[in-house]
């Protein structure tokens, strides 16, 4: 039996091959950023992610999932090499690309919305960053569970904004909860729950410290405090 191709399906055909093959040189390109991120100071990592970069926000109608993940990864070689207002240009390109692709209601968003707090605290925008990653949650709780390990990523990262941000005792609840997640699906013994553990035991001592002494508990000497940018515990 012989199959008939019109000119249509012809060039449909080409179409699809074509993208296809576009869409995996692409996810290739990330790959290679992925690898080359581990060098920092080499001088073809910058060069190979911001190809990457640049070639997905070309095609990011037609490759959302790894045009996003480009700009990410190049907003992690600035973040990495303390450039935060690139990081945060390329982290807010990735959002725009997810938002437009899969709705502002989607699990997608909340990577990018995690990945701009992270660079809003780096820059000292604390409260900028809180605001962005209590929608991360709420995303993350809707998609994942309230008791998923993606939920436990996004608590912890919270808890270390709160930190940071000189806000101790708001930090607590929230390393508690990720903690209690971690250990029910990673067990006592993970090296991802004693991170967690020590970041809830450090802003337990922080909350202490931070707290006014009673007027009729005598003389009090708060004690001083390590800058918070040696304890930000991320995942």
């Amino acid at each position: 039996m012989k199959v008939r191709f019109t000119r249509f399906s012809l060039l449909l055909l080409l179409l699809c091959g074509a993208t296809t093959a576009s869409a995996a040189a692409l996810t290739a390109l990330n790959e290679s950023c992925h690898k080359a991120l581990k060098n920092l100071k080499a001088p073809q990592t910058l060069h190979i992610c911001t190809q990457a970069a640049t070639q997905g926000w070309q095609e990011k109608g037609q490759h959302p999932k790894p045009a996003a993940q480009a700009q990410d990864n190049l907003g992690d070689y600035y973040l990495a090499t303390r450039k935060i207002q690139k990081a945060e240009e390329f982290y807010r390109r990735a959002y725009a690309i997810r938002r437009n692709a899969y709705g502002a209601e989607s699990a997608e968003l909340a990577q990018s919305l995690t990945k701009i707090a992270s660079s809003l605290t780096h820059s000292g925008r604390h409260p900028d960053a809180e605001t962005l990653m209590l929608r991360a949650l709420y995303l993350k709780e809707i998609h994942f569970g309230k008791n998923s390990t993606e939920v436990a990523n996004s608590l912890h990262l919270f808890g270390t904004i709160k930190l940071v941000a000189n806000k101790p005792e708001e930090a607590v609840p929230l390393f508690r909860r990720a903690l209690e997640i971690r250990k029910k699906h990673l067990g006592t013994k993970s090296a991802t729950v004693a991170n967690t553990q020590q970041a809830l035991a450090i802003s337990v001592q922080r909350a202490k410290a931070t707290r006014k002494p009673s007027p009729f508990s005598g003389k009090h000497t708060t004690p001083s405090l390590p800058q918070p940018e040696k304890t930000a515990f991320y995942c």
